[in-house]
């Protein structure tokens, strides 16, 4: 009777020891979820320069430059755009005549009225019709190899740059140093800071 009863005890004392050998092999799982990046911002550049007083020359060019973020591997599609301010709000600054494109610059201290936009962009300006608005050339944005493709809409007056590249890509726009489009500065444009606003956004 003896003998059966320490078999008992062993039997018992196995069981045990399987239990805790099992309990060590759960596990508890963690993870964090990152949401898609896509930004833009300001990269730098010449924003400002001076106008001749004689002649209505741009002393230096203007290369207003951006900074895109995505970590996305999908390709996105931006547009860049400008306006410019007038008595009746802010209007589209770009156009193009013969396949040149030029951006309409306005009096922020007198605002022109908005017809001296449509005056300018119609393409054949009237300089005593377009007081305080003055339209210089602009260049197209430089494409970049295997990352960033760029394209000008001439029904919208922008352009839609198609990106490619993971990371950060840096992509400016010139206006470069020169006189105005014929027609558009004159004594009629008075003193003050000519500008636009270039804004590049994702869509």
């Amino acid at each position: 009777m003896k003998k059966h009863y320490l078999l008992l005890i062993l039997i018992v004392h196995l069981a045990c020891i399987n239990s805790t050998l099992a309990s060590e092999t759960t596990h508890t799982y963690f993870n964090a979820t990152c949401g898609e990046i896509k930004s833009v911002s300001a990269g730098g550049g010449a924003i400002s320069t001076l106008i001749n007083g004689d002649t209505g020359a741009l002393n230096g060019s203007l290369t207003p430059a951006f900074l895109i973020t995505t970590n996305s591997r999908d390709t996105k599609t931006l547009t860049l755009s400008a306006t410019a301010n007038t008595q009746g709000g802010n209007l589209n600054s770009i156009f193009n005549v013969g396949g040149v494109r030029y951006i309409i610059l306005t009096n922020s201290t007198v605002l022109p009225q908005a017809s001296a936009i449509t005056n300018i962009n119609g393409g054949s300006p009237v300089g005593n019709q377009n007081s305080n608005a003055i339209a210089y050339t602009i260049n197209d944005p430089a494409a970049i190899s295997g990352k960033l493709a760029v394209a000008y809409s001439a029904t919208n007056k922008n352009w839609l740059l198609t990106l490619t590249n993971r990371g950060q890509t840096t992509t400016s726009i010139t206006i470069p140093a020169g006189t105005p489009m014929t027609n558009t500065y004159s004594a009629d444009d008075e003193a003050g800071a000519y500008q636009a606003t270039i804004t590049l956004s994702f869509i």
